[in-house]
Order: structure tokens, then sequence, then C-alpha cells
């Protein structure tokens, strides 16, 4: 059973925006929501042996592990994500 909320907590409330709409008190950039397209973020790999070509879907996270592979940095420390071999070229 859930408890009740701290009396100086004021208003309460939980929401779910319609797919392609954001919820903001201005304009600025957002990313997040509970549908896919709220939270799609773009990513661009550009340099030399690096083909044109879109891939989906990939995570933020993949971006540092995708760096380190392209200019052969080896990670000290276990990391999140995953190298997108369709960037690196194995």
């Amino acid at each position: 059973m859930a408890s009740p909320p701290p009396p100086d907590l004021g208003w309460l409330i939980g929401a779910v925006t319609a797919p392609g709409y954001v919820w903001s008190a201005g304009f600025s950039a957002e990313y997040s929501g509970a549908h896919a397209e709220d939270i799609a973020v773009p990513i661009a790999f550009y340099g030399p042996g690096i083909p044109a070509q879109r891939l989906e879907p990939v995570s933020t996270v993949d971006i540092g592990p995708t760096l380190a592979t392209l200019i052969g940095v080896d990670p000290t420390e276990p990391i999140d994500g995953r190298v997108l071999p369709e960037v690196v070229g194995h």
C-alpha cells in the first residue's frame, strides 16, 4: 500500500503525453517521454572510411565506445554502450 504524500508536497500529477507532443514551459531542446519518437536523438559520424548510411536503432551510449575505437583508445573501465561495427568497419 502506498504511503500518503508529505503535507507540504503541493500538487502531484502523473501524465503521459500524446505522441509527438512535448510539454514544456518554453522553447528548449528536450529528449524525454514515453514514446520512441520523443527520445530519439540524431547521431552523426563523419570522417575518412566511414560510409554514408543510416543505422537504427542505436543509443547515445554507443557514441563513446565507437569514438574510442575510431581513435584507437581502449577504455580502462567498463562502459555502457557498444561499438557500432558499421561505423568502425568491423
